[in-house]
């Protein structure tokens, strides 16, 4: 009986999984819409503007995000050694210079955005683009605290 528990029970973890992710990809899609929703109204941008605005925007976001994941996979090897308790001195410091390069990279990606940006928006709306995203950020992790604490 045991053996059928111990077979069952992997490929019923794998059919839930294979089954939720087109929900998993949904949620990020609904995300993706209500960012687009919230800063263009956040913005107040016109459809010439819009049309303009939003493949610059994708393009550095996009980039910006493959950035923030590289420096997160920096910090595996603290995760894989047990914590930062458990890696060298030497480790850490190559971590840390590992981090400060990307974060040098990641601040001249955003002011070349910011920069195209200028191209086709104002100033001001450049501005109400860090307070939006900020803005919406806060708005998220508010709403998933929200449901999370309601389960």
């Amino acid at each position: 009986m045991k053996t059928k528990t111990a077979f069952y029970k992997p490929l019923l973890i794998l059919l839930t999984f294979i089954l939720s992710w087109p929900t998993f990809a949904q949620h990020h899609a609904k995300i993706k819409a209500l960012k687009v929703s919230y800063i263009t109204t956040a913005l107040d941008l016109t459809p010439k503007e819009a049309q303009q605005f939003w493949p610059i925007y994708n393009m550095y976001d996009d980039e910006i995000k493959a950035m923030r994941r590289a420096e997160n996979k920096l910090f595996k090897p603290v995760k894989e050694a047990g914590g930062i308790d458990k890696i060298t001195d030497k480790n850490a410091q190559s971590i840390i210079k590992n981090v400060q390069e990307l974060e040098i990279k990641l601040a001249a990606k955003k002011n070349k955005m910011r920069n195209e940006l200028l191209k086709v928006i104002s100033a001001k709306k450049v501005l109400k683009l860090h307070q939006a995203e900020h803005n919406f950020k806060r708005k998220m992790l508010r709403e998933y605290g929200k449901r999370k604490r309601g389960r």
